[in-house]
């Protein structure tokens, strides 16, 4: 396992995240946030402290458990965990921002957008991602606002690491056993 980025740079993606939105948050009619969790989560709430801060507004804030819209869940468990999603405002009519840790295949971005208009019709959905993994996507799905591009290999995985959930930030890459058919 190699790192890649420490808590430094972490917080560098995160500032650089904000200054994109910030330019455009004036454009937006009635701006929130939702979280994907989980880590999705986490680096959701920093950059909402962060656009609180520099920008002086409050937003609404939400979080989103997509399991029960995953393609994949049955290759994932029998019996999902669902830790519910928090979102104690409509997102009707809503330009939402839509925060998760990374963008590899794009599998996750989809289940979020089902998610989101099942609930409602909102205005204009808006993807953040930390990291964009563009030779993993699967779906013409690729985030506004990213932190970092990068370019994994096939036998390469990223595991990103948030203090709120792993007592550590940083991100690694390690390489898959990959099991021959």
């Amino acid at each position: 396992m190699k790192i890649l980025i420490d808590e430094t740079g972490i917080d560098e993606l995160i500032k650089k995240i904000v200054s994109g939105i910030s330019v455009e948050l004036p454009l937006l009619y009635n701006p929130s946030i939702i979280g994907i969790k989980n880590r999705g989560v986490f680096i959701a709430q920093r950059i909402l402290k962060k656009l609180e801060r520099e920008n002086g507004i409050k937003l609404p804030y939400g979080t989103l458990d997509i399991s029960l819209y995953r393609d994949d869940m049955s290759e994932i468990s029998d019996f999902p965990i669902l830790n519910g999603s928090d979102i104690s405002f409509s997102l009707k009519g809503k330009d939402v921002i839509l925060v998760d840790d990374i963008l590899n295949s794009g599998r996750t971005a989809l289940a979020a957008l089902r998610s989101i208009m099942d609930s409602a019709r909102p205005n204009s959905v808006r993807l953040v991602t930390l990291l964009f993994n563009e030779n993993g996507r699967e779906f013409p799905i690729v985030p506004d606002f990213y932190g970092a591009n990068i370019s994994l290999a096939m036998e390469e995985m990223i595991l990103i690491k948030l203090k709120e959930y792993d007592s550590i930030d940083q991100i690694c890459v390690t390489k898959m056993e990959v099991n021959p058919k």
